[in-house]
């Protein structure tokens, strides 16, 4: 009997302490990003178009990154820099590489051709060889 209550309060010991130290509000959102690429944009509307910034964190020693931006129907970029490297209908992409990517920003000016539904928003992701693609999160 004794081993039995030893066993039972060894699991639920192991079981709180793994419930409080696996909470995900333990783990500071900085140390989850330093340790992985992502990515940020940041949008800001005036008039008929839209001023967008993309700020790129590659995961150290990345050494090409791919970042992509799907625009709805009724909007297209007016201006970039750096200038994008491939168009395919909406899509736009930007390739970067070098021996160890640092981080870097891309903006682009966006003409609005037309009013979208509330839920037609630009989308976008970083590919790299070590982590696959990466969703671009929205500020």
């Amino acid at each position: 009997m004794k081993k039995f209550l030893v066993i039972v309060l060894t699991l639920n010991i192991l079981i709180i302490f793994s419930g409080c130290c696996l909470n995900k509000n333990s783990v500071k959102k900085e140390e989850i990003e330093k340790n992985s690429t992502y990515g940020i944009r940041k949008i800001k509307k005036i008039k008929d178009t839209l001023e967008v910034k993309i700020y790129v964190y590659p995961q150290k020693g990345t050494t090409g990154v791919i970042v992509e931006e799907n625009l709805p129907d009724g909007y297209s970029i007016l201006e970039a820099n750096p200038v994008y490297s491939k168009k395919e209908g909406n899509s736009y992409k930007w390739l970067i590489w070098s021996k160890n990517v640092e981080n870097f920003e891309i903006f682009y000016k966006v003409k609005i051709e037309k009013k979208l539904p509330k839920n037609e928003k630009i989308k976008g992701y970083i590919k790299t060889l070590k982590e696959g693609m990466v969703e671009i999160k929205e500020e």
